[in-house]
This record gives C-alpha cells, structure tokens and sequence, in this order.
C-alpha cells in the first residue's frame, strides 16, 4: 500500500518538475546487479563452494580428518568454518568465496590425499579470487 502511495506522489511530482528522478532502494539495486552478473560465472564455481561445505558438513570424520591436516599446515590453528550458500541470500556467497580463497592450500591438499587424480580447479580459483573483491566491496554497501 505504502509503495502505491509513493509511487502516486512521484508521478504527481513528475508531471511538475519534468527532471525528477525516482531514485530505487540502492541496496536492492546493488543486489540485483550483482545477483545478475553472478548468473554469467560458470555454474561449478557455486556447485564447488556448496559442495566444498556439503563434503564436511555430512561427516564428522571428514571434517576431523581436514582439522588435523589444517592445523598441521598451519601450526595448530583452527580451519575457518566453511560459509553455507542461501538459495535467497546470494551475498553469502562474499563469505563463501573469501574462506574457500583462504583455505585454498589446506582444501586443495585434503583433496589431493583422498584423491590420488591430478587437481583440475585452477580455473575455479582464478574466478573465485576474481569475485572476492568484488563482492566483498557491494556486501560492505549493503551492511551500511
């Protein structure tokens, strides 16, 4: 009802004052912007940050496995915990992004030990450390 009223008011305004812009919630513009652009990137970058979490989240063991291999590499500190995807809230994918950049070594390890194959995510990485600061910049608008 309210954005009725507005939107009556402005187009009232505009018959008077021809220059008049109507200037939308800049955090809900930003958001399709970005929520937009994301839809160019390869869809794996999102299967590999909901996969990454999903291989820890459904195993303890595995989870425990990469803590000790975590803290080994980076003598005795704790692994950041990895950020779960919002099928709403794509501006989860900043945190998402940055721990996986973070954790890149220690993933790309764990990964390599259980799976004797070559490792074929570079290009992954490439995008990711792309995004990183992009999305960091239009989540710090949107937290303001």
């Amino acid at each position: 009802m309210e954005l009725v009223i507005f939107v009556a008011l402005f187009t009232l305004l505009k018959a008077d004052l021809p220059h008049l812009q109507l200037l939308k919630c800049v955090c809900h513009s930003l958001s399709l912007c970005a929520s937009k652009a994301c839809t160019e990137l390869p869809s794996c970058l999102e299967y590999l940050l909901r996969e990454t979490r999903n291989w820890f989240a459904h195993s303890p063991l595995r989870m425990k496995v990469y803590q000790n291999l975590f803290e080994t590499i980076n003598d005795g500190k704790k692994p950041l915990k990895l950020t779960q995807l919002s099928a709403t809230r794509w501006l989860a994918f900043y945190a998402a992004v940055n721990t996986n950049i973070n954790q890149w070594l220690e993933l790309k390890t764990h990964y390599n030990m259980i799976k004797s194959s070559e490792e074929r995510c570079y290009t992954a990485r490439v995008y990711l450390l792309f995004l990183c600061p992009i999305l960091k910049e239009v989540t710090n608008v949107n937290v303001i």
